[in-house]
C-alpha cells in the first residue's frame, strides 16, 4: 500500500509504503495504514 504526500512549499513528496499481506487491504491493517497516511500533519 503506497500513498503519495505533497510536502509543504511544493519541494517534492513524501513516498509512504506499507508493507502487508494482500489479504489485509480489506482489513484492520489496511485500515491501519489508511488511517496513518490520512492523519499525517506537518509541524
Amino acid at each position: 500500500m503506497d500513498f503519495h504526500v505533497r510536502m509543504p512549499g511544493e519541494v517534492g513528496y513524501l513516498h509512504l509504503a506499507f508493507s502487508m499481506p494482500l489479504s489485509g487491504t480489506d482489513g484492520p491493517m489496511g485500515d491501519l495504514c489508511d488511517a496513518i497516511a490520512h492523519s499525517l500533519r506537518w509541524v
